[in-house]
C-alpha cells in the first residue's frame, strides 16, 4: 500500500525455468550408401589382409586366422554402424536404424532362426555332400578353453547384433533412401541387397570351392528372411534374435 492509501499492483519476479535437453532425433540423416559402401570395403580389406600366406604362416592355427578375421570384420562394421549415426544421423542407434525389442520379437526371432537352420543345413548338405559348411567347430584342443568360449560367445552374441545394425540397419536403410520408386519397391531392393552383400561377406571368408557356394546361398536365403522380418516390424530385434538362433544352432563341438 502506497503512502496516499492506493493500493499498488504488486510486481511479482518472474523466473524462468530452463528444461533439459534431450537428444535431437529430428536432425537430418546424411548417411547412406556411400557410408556403407566406405565402411565394407575397409572390413574387407582388413580381412584380406588376414588372408594372406605370410600372415596365415605366421599365424599357423586355422582357427585363430578365421577368428581374426572375423574380429577384424565386425569392427569395421561397428565402426561404420556408429560413424554413420553419430556423425552423420540422429545420433541414436534407435532412430536411425531402427535397434529395438519387444517380447513378440523373441517369439518370432526363435522360429525364423530355427527354421533357417534347417533350410540351411538342407541346402548346405544336399551341395557339400556332408556336415553344414557353416557350422562352427569348436576344436579344444587347437586354442585355450576361454578363448574358446569368447569366440563362441562372440559368434553367438556379439556378431549377430553387429551385423543385424549394419546390414538390415545401415544397408537395407541406405538402399530404401536412395531408391525413387514406390516405398514398397524400396524396401524390397533394400532386402534384397542387403541379403546379397550378406551373402557375399560370409562366402570371402571362405577358400574358393563348393563349401563357398554351400554357404552362399544359406546365407542368402537367411538374408532376405532377416531382412524381411526387420521390414516388416520396423525394428531389428526379431532379426537379431533370429541371427542369434541360427548362429547358436551351428555350434558343432568336437571333442
Amino acid at each position: 500500500m502506497g503512502t496516499n492509501g492506493a493500493v499498488r499492483p504488486s510486481v511479482m519476479c518472474m523466473t524462468t525455468t530452463t528444461r533439459p535437453r534431450t537428444p535431437d532425433r529430428t536432425r537430418a540423416v546424411r548417411w547412406g550408401l556411400g557410408d556403407a559402401s566406405f565402411w565394407l570395403a575397409l572390413a574387407l580389406i582388413a580381412s584380406s589382409v588376414i588372408a594372406l600366406p605370410v600372415v596365415q604362416l605366421a599365424i599357423a592355427k586355422p582357427l585363430v586366422i578365421e577368428a581374426l578375421s572375423y574380429l577384424l570384420v565386425w569392427t569395421f562394421l561397428l565402426g561404420g554402424v556408429l560413424v554413420a549415426s553419430y556423425a552423420r544421423g540422429r545420433r541414436s542407434l534407435v532412430a536411425d536404424f531402427g535397434l529395438r525389442f519387444t517380447w513378440i520379437d523373441l517369439l518370432w526371432g526363435l522360429g525364423t532362426g530355427f527354421v533357417l537352420r534347417g533350410v540351411s543345413s538342407l541346402i548346405e548338405t544336399t551341395i557339400y555332400g556332408a556336415r553344414p559348411t557353416g557350422s562352427v567347430v569348436v576344436d579344444a584342443g587347437e586354442i585355450p578353453l576361454s578363448a574358446t568360449i569368447a569366440l563362441t560367445a562372440a559368434g553367438v552374441l556379439v556378431a549377430p547384433v553387429i551385423e543385424e545394425l549394419f546390414f538390415r540397419g545401415l544397408v537395407l536403410r541406405a538402399v530404401e533412401q536412395s531408391t525413387r520408386a514406390s516405398r514398397r519397391t524400396a524396401t524390397v531392393m533394400g532386402i534384397g541387397v542387403s541379403a546379397l552383400v550378406f551373402s557375399v561377406v560370409h562366402m570371402l571368408q571362405l577358400p574358393v570351392g563348393i563349401a563357398m557356394v554351400a554357404v552362399g546361398v544359406s546365407t542368402l536365403i537367411a538374408g532376405v528372411a532377416l531382412g524381411t522380418l526387420a521390414a516388416l516390424t520396423g525394428r531389428l530385434g526379431g532379426a537379431i534374435v533370429a541371427h542369434m538362433a541360427f548362429n547358436a544352432t551351428a555350434l558343432v563341438g568336437v571333442g
